[in-house]
């Protein structure tokens, strides 16, 4: 390369899964000779974070006060992701001055992008377009999932959109039908984008959609090998379990899409022989909780949380809407067998020697299974390589950096 290659990521947070993921895709890129800029939506919450130090070529997209003003508006109207107007202007000002190879786009929704503006700017400059697509919002009318909600109308066209209560909110109109028109002409005007889905699942749903025409590349999120191994703690002791099978359920934030509903009922079925362990509950939540759940919060320590991975015998995410949970993947790591629903990408990371894709819903059988699993022995360390093999971070984010290289050889 006569020079540096640049790359522009752009995502609604900085913090989570997905920043977490724009972070990392950026190091190695700059590892590998690329300049790497990245930018996400100004909250009060990212403007303080203490990664940012780390990424001196981060920008904040827009301001407090007119973020807050968009999410209202979108709120009160329907008509999503309209705005911010300024905040969108001043993104695309940063743009030519970075003048990017690449524009690698992640979450756009989240009412800090003016799409209509933005993306007729994508179309007018012709830079590549790469776009991983964390959830399926970007071909349905506002919804980011609609499993749950069995609403497939945006493979024709959406509206009476079932799911107004859902994020991204809409509190009186419903206007999916106008958003679904409007983003498929935007987006279908820019001829340069490639897509990348997290999931085999996400892919076959992309190629239903307006979107089927654009190429999509698999790149499966991988985790941190060295921050989710086994380790040996005293979480047993501490909580009198050393003859208790434990099953364990953990989520970041527990809902009905989640599988709470079914995780409660499991734990209910379950005798003595077995102790529920559940993490991510909110204290209201916990006051719903059979006797024979411990819950332990919300766990913002990963080696606490890799302990609790460690001393499970089973963990069950019975999810009822995904894309590629990595809670699945984060268990194995630890060496224990997962038992899930056959939801969206959540089947595809599951180790079928010693694991278990069910049928969605079907409570009875993940009862079974679990009885089934703690009878058996697991061999932990084959899990681990199971998960070594296939779901390592930073050969991930490497395929993204082929990825690049391949857009840029075209």
């Amino acid at each position: 390369m006569d020079r540096k290659v640049k790359v522009l990521e752009i995502n609604a947070t900085n913090t989570f899964s997905t920043g977490n993921i724009m972070f990392g895709i950026a190091e190695v890129a700059k590892e590998k000779g690329y300049d790497v800029y990245t930018a996400s939506k100004y909250t009060r919450q990212s403007k303080e974070l203490e990664n940012l130090v780390n990424h001196k070529d981060h920008y904040l997209i827009g301001s407090r006060w007119e973020n807050t003003l968009a999410r209202y508006f979108a709120w009160y109207t329907d008509i999503q992701d309209f705005g911010p107007k300024i905040g969108t202007r001043k993104l695309i000002k940063k743009i030519k001055k970075i003048k990017p190879d690449i524009i690698h786009l992640h979450d756009i929704v989240g009412w800090y992008i003016d799409i209509g503006i933005f993306f007729k700017y994508l179309k007018k400059i012709n830079v590549p377009v790469i776009w991983t697509m964390h959830c399926c919002w970007a071909y349905t009318g506002r919804c980011i999932y609609y499993d749950a909600a069995k609403c497939y109308k945006w493979k024709i066209e959406c509206n009476h959109c079932p799911q107004r209560n859902s994020y991204p909110y809409s509190k009186i109109f419903d206007k999916s039908r106008f958003n679904y028109k409007r983003k498929k002409k935007l987006i279908t005007s820019i001829k340069n984008i490639n897509i990348v889905t997290p999931s085999e699942w996400l892919k076959s749903e992309v190629k239903e959609s307006f979107l089927k025409d654009y190429p999509v590349t698999v790149i499966n999120n991988g985790i941190d090998l060295e921050l989710f191994k086994p380790r040996e703690s005293n979480f047993r002791n501490a909580f009198g379990l050393e003859d208790k099978k434990i099953v364990l359920f953990v989520a970041a934030a527990w809902s009905e899409r989640k599988g709470l509903k079914d995780a409660l009922e499991i734990a209910k079925r379950l005798d003595d022989d077995y102790k529920v362990v559940v993490v991510g509950l909110s204290k209201k939540q916990e006051e719903k909780c059979p006797d024979n759940v411990i819950s332990l919060g919300k766990i913002r320590d990963i080696k606490k949380l890799t302990e609790v991975y460690t001393q499970a015998d089973v963990f069950v995410n019975p999810t009822y809407e995904d894309n590629f949970p990595t809670v699945n993947i984060e268990a194995q790591a630890c060496g224990t067998p997962v038992i899930t629903y056959n939801t969206g990408g959540s089947g595809e990371n599951i180790d079928l020697r010693v694991g278990e894709v069910i049928e969605k819903g079907n409570v009875d059988e993940i009862e079974k299974q679990i009885k089934n699993i703690c009878k058996k022995e697991t061999d932990k360390e084959e899990l681990r390589k199971f998960v070594e093999s296939n779901y390592s971070k930073k050969d991930k984010f490497l395929d993204y950096i082929k990825l690049y290289q391949e857009v840029l050889n075209d």
